[in-house]
Order: C-alpha cells, then structure tokens, then sequence
C-alpha cells in the first residue's frame, strides 16, 4: 500500500536507496547525478552498483542483465 505514495516519501530515489547497495538498474529515466539513491550508494562504497540511464533499454538488454552477462 506504500508504493501509491510513494512520491509522499522521496519517490524513486528513495526507494532505490533503501535497496542499497544492492545492483539496480535504473533506465529510461532522468533521475540526476545528486540524488538520495546515488548518494547512498556512494557512502556505501558501492557507486558502479546502480545504474542508471536515459534511454529504454530492449527485452534482450533487461534478460542479459538479469542473468548478469
């Protein structure tokens, strides 16, 4: 029942950060740079775990990620 509110509690970015530093990819959005998500990772120590990009990514792009090709 939280994810229909979740813009009340910091949006994607802050769920994205509660799954640090857990691999996440993240595309086809314009989260910037500075956001709670990146930030956490980076206090983590673990930067290169979260992706994220600006374009869709193909259903081959999102199972060859998946299986960690």
């Amino acid at each position: 029942m939280m994810l229909p509110g979740a813009l009340k509690y910091g949006d994607l970015p802050a769920f994205l950060a509660l799954g640090a530093p857990g691999k996440a990819n993240v595309f086809n959005s314009d989260l910037a740079e500075k956001n709670p998500a990146a930030m956490t990772y980076a206090a983590l120590g673990k930067p290169d775990a979260l992706t994220v990009g600006k374009k869709a990514l193909t259903a081959a792009e999102v199972a060859a990620w998946l299986k960690g090709d």
